[in-house]
């Protein structure tokens, strides 16, 4: 397993919005806003494909959580990862982490024909990790990715078009920990977070879980794994027995999507777009007082995204009652032929929030 992950600098080129982006100065946890079609999901997808480097399918589900599945012996979904819908120009993410170690992502649109091949059997979790199996097959169009380190040799692997079905090439090799990305509507999926409670409930951590639920559930007295229907899933009893979490409403669920999130991200990074959504806002200090603990608890990067005021107003009452805690707040924008990321400690967050400036 790879050492501790930590993103200090960022350059993107060419996927989706994002023309040409450089961003530097990360810290722990990353506030991220700007105006609709600023990038800022498109920067959570970019870090997300970097983080799972040697998994070509990785692409296929961003695209498939934007609607975009259709896939065809003509057409395929590739066009929309790039910039302009230019395929002739590759994608390009190079990543420079905190021990100085970096390794650049290009993404290719490429004709060949395929020999040995992987395809995926299981829906799209969310993981940088997901996994993959054998299976031959006939292909000639698809998207090359090719990981690159400093300091080793590349990794490639394919992703190739054949009939009406896709089918993979190469290794889902462990070279970076496992990273998680929660879209904006993501509100945890039922056997992956029983997994991720047992290995919660293995170290020891279900009474931090627990306390902190309790401010969406107040009157929990008690977390437990189960089974339903043979499906095992998280249950809670709040006041008249155990029952699954999935009934106890969207803000329940996506609280413990994320912080069980954290658990299998451990000295990785945790990607979250619209991190208010499901909240009511005056939630929102005690949900970033979770994140604040839980990424300290299992040395996890945080990546969040968000449109509103609320939401920041809530991290910065937070974070500056912590000051030696990493904060940032980066608020992104469009110029012609550039993204532009503009940064805020948690200071300077302070002094432009009491100047009424909007960094949304």
């Amino acid at each position: 397993m790879a050492e501790k992950l930590y993103i200090e600098e960022a350059t993107i080129k060419n996927f989706r919005i994002l023309q040409n982006l450089h961003a530097t100065d990360f810290g722990q946890v990353n506030l991220i806003t700007g105006r609709n079609n600023s990038g800022k999901t498109t920067f959570l997808e970019a870090l997300f494909l970097s983080l799972g480097p040697a998994n070509p399918q990785l692409w296929i589900n961003l695209n498939n959580r934007r609607g975009l599945r259709r896939i065809s012996k003509k057409e395929t979904t590739i066009p929309y990862l790039f910039n302009n819908l230019d395929t002739t120009t590759p994608i390009k993410i190079n990543i420079v982490t905190k021990n100085h170690r970096s390794y650049i992502l290009s993404i290719s649109e490429i004709i060949a024909n395929s020999g040995k091949n992987i395809i995926q059997e299981k829906n799209d979790l969310g993981s940088s990790k997901d996994a993959i199996s054998t299976r031959s097959s006939n292909a000639n169009k698809g998207l090359e990715i090719r990981f690159q380190p400093i300091d080793g040799e590349p990794i490639i692997s394919r992703a190739m078009f054949s009939k009406d079905s896709i089918y993979y090439e190469g290794e889902n090799l462990d070279v970076i920990p496992t990273s998680i990305y929660l879209s904006s509507e993501s509100l945890g999926d039922l056997e992956t977070d029983a997994k991720r409670y047992d290995e919660l409930n293995k170290k020891g951590l279900v009474h931090k879980f627990e306390e902190a639920l309790k401010p969406i559930l107040p009157n929990l007295k008690r977390t437990s794994l189960g089974i339903e229907n043979d499906i095992p899933m998280v249950f809670a009893d709040v006041g008249f027995g155990l029952v699954p979490i999935s009934l106890l409403g969207s803000g329940s669920k996506r609280l413990v999507a994320i912080l069980l999130a954290f658990i299998q991200a451990k000295d990785a990074i945790v990607l979250i777009d619209e991190v208010e959504y499901g909240f009511h806002h005056s939630l929102l200090r005690s949900v970033w007082e979770s994140i604040r603990k839980f990424s300290n608890l299992n040395h996890v990067q945080v990546f969040a995204t968000t449109h509103s005021n609320e939401c920041i107003r809530a991290a910065s009452d937070i974070f500056t009652k912590k000051p030696d805690f990493n904060f940032k707040l980066h608020r992104m924008s469009q110029e012609e032929k550039s993204s532009v990321i503009k940064s805020f400690s948690i200071n300077q967050l302070d002094i432009a929030l009491q100047s009424e400036l909007d960094v949304r």
